[in-house]
């Protein structure tokens, strides 16, 4: 019933105008905030809800070959052998943790400020076959509340701005669509470089599009006044900082050495051919048209 419903609601929101929609989404984003607010602990209705309703948390396979898609992108294989992690916004499923602690982390830490306990008994089949699949394709990991007993897997409910960790603590720090989504890039930069160990690498995916779907990944962008956008997806509970690759990387470069890989690129899009004035006069149509990249960072050492 519930899946037929959100069909239904789907179907509506198809025919209105993109401002109406908005309205609309903007009003059930309230809605939804309000129920976090007096959920048990503030967390359970976001955190189960998320995975019942993103097919994206419902398939551990999926899950697991983007990461490989991702590294055969970049041409190496990411190292876990004995090395501490942070991934931020790992979402309700404790993200890569099981395939991080297959390939050998001493300690992976899952950084998600809405985590809710209560997901790991309500989605115990999940996490059985998400193992299958790491037994199959990486090697054996044990149950994980073992991982979570043994603090071989470990949670943080912080802002990644403040996770709180130690200094010089992490080796590795891994992002899936996640830093598209934080609005005091500079802050977060700063934690990373304190956290950071002197040979930490990051890699970290971004999604520089819409978020709506469609045929044309930019539609509700380049059309659009920035300022206007990130008030909007703020309203609606997703804030996305539309910073594009040159404009993030620079952020970043401030405390590491940069290496971005660009997944996936079309500046034929409508939107990318004919953005109004504010994306015209600050970027290339090249640029414009970036919808993923991975990106890559090391410390910069003296010398």
């Amino acid at each position: 019933m519930r899946q037929a419903i959100r069909v239904v609601a789907k179907a509506g929101l198809r025919v209105l105008d993109w401002k109406t929609k908005q309205r609309v989404l903007e009003a059930a984003a309230s809605l939804r905030r309000s129920g976090r607010r007096n959920g048990a602990g503030g967390y359970a209705d976001y955190s189960v809800g998320s995975v019942d309703a993103s097919p994206k948390h419902a398939d551990p396979a999926k899950l697991i070959d983007r990461l490989f898609r991702y590294e055969r992108a970049l041409g190496e294989e990411i190292d876990f052998a004995g090395k501490t992690v942070l991934e931020i916004g790992a979402g309700p499923v404790l993200g890569w943790a099981l395939v991080g602690i297959a390939r050998g982390a001493a300690c992976y830490h899952v950084l998600e400020p809405a985590f809710n306990p209560a997901v790991l008994d309500r989605y115990a089949a999940y996490f059985r076959t998400h193992r299958q699949w790491i037994g199959r394709v990486v090697g054996e990991v044990p149950p994980v509340d073992e991982l979570l007993a043994s603090g071989a897997i470990r949670v943080v409910r912080a802002p990644a701005a403040r996770t709180g960790l130690p200094e010089g603590s992490v080796d590795l720090v891994l992002s899936n669509s996640v830093l598209e989504h934080v609005e005091h890039v500079d802050a977060l930069v700063d934690e990373l470089d304190r956290i950071c160990g002197p040979d930490a690498l990051q890699y970290h995916v971004v999604d520089f599009t819409d978020h709506q779907g469609g045929a044309d990944p930019f539609a509700h962008v380049y059309g659009h006044d920035p300022e206007e956008l990130r008030a909007l997806y703020r309203r609606r509970g997703m804030p996305i900082n539309l910073l594009r690759l040159p404009e993030l990387t620079e952020r970043l470069a401030r405390r590491f050495e940069v290496e971005a890989t660009v997944l996936l690129e079309d500046a034929s899009h409508p939107s990318v051919r004919s953005p109004e004035d504010y994306w015209r006069e600050r970027f290339t149509k090249e640029e414009l048209g970036i919808e993923v990249a991975v990106l890559k960072l090391a410390r910069r050492h003296a010398g």
